[in-house]
């Protein structure tokens, strides 16, 4: 299954932001570079839960664009759970609780704290060079790269080209098996020379979490499954969640099935591979997301300096549009997450992901009182026509203005 920064950099644009972020044109992005205080980084509170109108948007699944959805949000001590749609386009079924869902780039989250951990107990140099930990690893030619460079998307590393051509539905539906080993996803990118001088701009790449995911490995001598489960997934009860092995293309159980339109008949991509691995080969589902993002803003999973480091925003030039409109974007990720101001001055923290069929996401303001987890299943291609959807779903979730 493809997962490369090459494609995740090439849906990064305007016209599927508002299927993989909470951004789209009018929203805002705010301006980073200082870390993220909870008394005062949103300047408003959300606005109250549109319940009626969550319930609404989703009642309509099945629709042309959209299988299914689930969406949980928890508003203080309140919580809302919506599904919509079928869990299958055979049976009809509806979705279960704790469905089960591939989350992508979302993985980055948990992958960025398992780093971090490390950090927090000397074990890695967040100012160190990536060389000194995986000294064979990088061309010679390339600059030293901090290890917080690949977190926070500053390293300059170029994209990696493994999964060319599963732009189109039926190339992926033909070729959704195939399965890349880390250092091969990686060496395809080593072909090109360094995009820029690291720490001088953000530029959002998969590769620097297969990176990040090797360092792991290198640093602890056990496997990143092992740390992972170990540090964050067992502490916190996630249940749900899990990194499959390579050759793993299954679920679990409970799930909904995901689908691609190729040429106007849907076809089943739930078993897809998961060689994303600590970049974005995660599944889990909406409440085990809720549970983690709670935990990580709440300082339960990294030490005090760790947890500045998790949400300061480099104050460098955005390369692409994922952090706004031209001319002139500036960084909006952190180790790990995406910060984004929505239009109302709130201020939301978290991550999206998506595979093909399948686009998810959990962002919170940063005191952790309004959260929303979500699981859209479109037959897209990821080409962002979900993105009506989310856009409403995101507008009841935070009391946002409807869009006219």
């Amino acid at each position: 299954m493809p997962r490369s920064s090459a494609r995740t950099a090439r849906l990064a644009t305007a016209g599927v932001l508002a299927a993989t972020s909470l951004w789209w044109p009018g929203a805002g992005v705010a301006s980073p570079g200082a870390p993220a205080n909870p008394a005062t980084a949103g300047p408003a509170a959300p606005g109250p839960v549109d319940r009626a109108a969550l319930r609404h948007a989703l009642r309509r699944l099945p629709d042309t664009d959209v299988t299914a959805a689930h969406v949980r949000v928890a508003d203080r001590a309140r919580l809302l759970t919506v599904r919509g749609g079928l869990r299958d386009l055979t049976s009809g079924r509806r979705i279960p609780a704790r469905a089960r869902f591939r989350i992508g780039s979302a993985t980055k989250m948990f992958t960025a704290t398992v780093v971090l951990q490390l950090a927090g107990e000397g074990r890695i140099a967040l100012t160190a060079p990536v060389q000194h930990y995986l000294p064979r690893l990088l061309p010679a030619s390339y600059p030293s790269i901090p290890v917080r460079s690949l977190l926070d998307h500053t390293s300059g590393l170029p994209h990696s080209t493994e999964d060319v051509g599963h732009e189109d539905p039926a190339f992926f539906v033909a070729h959704r098996f195939d399965s890349f080993r880390p250092r091969e996803v990686i060496a395809t990118a080593l072909e090109h020379d360094i995009a820029f001088e690291p720490g001088t701009r953000q530029e959002y790449n998969g590769v620097n979490y297969f990176v990040a995911g090797l360092l792991v490995e290198s640093v602890t001598g056990r496997p990143f499954r092992h740390e992972l489960r170990h540090r964050v997934l067992d502490p916190l009860r996630l249940r749900d969640t899990r990194l499959p092995a390579r050759d793993d293309v299954t679920l679990g159980q409970p799930h909904v099935r995901s689908y691609l339109r190729v040429r106007d008949v849907p076809v089943d991509v739930t078993e897809q591979s998961p060689y994303g691995w600590a970049e974005s080969g995660l599944v889990s589902s909406t409440p085990d997301l809720q549970r983690f993002l709670l935990a990580l803003l709440g300082g339960r999973l990294l030490d005090p300096r760790e947890q500045r480091v998790l949400l300061r925003v480099p104050a460098v030039p955005y390369v692409g549009d994922d952090c706004g409109p031209a001319p002139d974007p500036r960084a909006c990720y952190s180790s790990g997450l995406m910060r984004t101001e929505l239009s109302t001055g709130v201020v939301v923290w978290g991550k999206s992901g998506s595979v093909p069929g399948t686009a998810s996401g959990v962002f919170a303001t940063s005191d952790g009182r309004r959260l929303l987890a979500y699981a859209l299943h479109p037959l897209g291609n990821r080409d962002g026509s979900e993105g009506p959807l989310l856009q409403r779903v995101v507008t009841a979730a935070f009391g946002l203005a409807p869009a006219p």
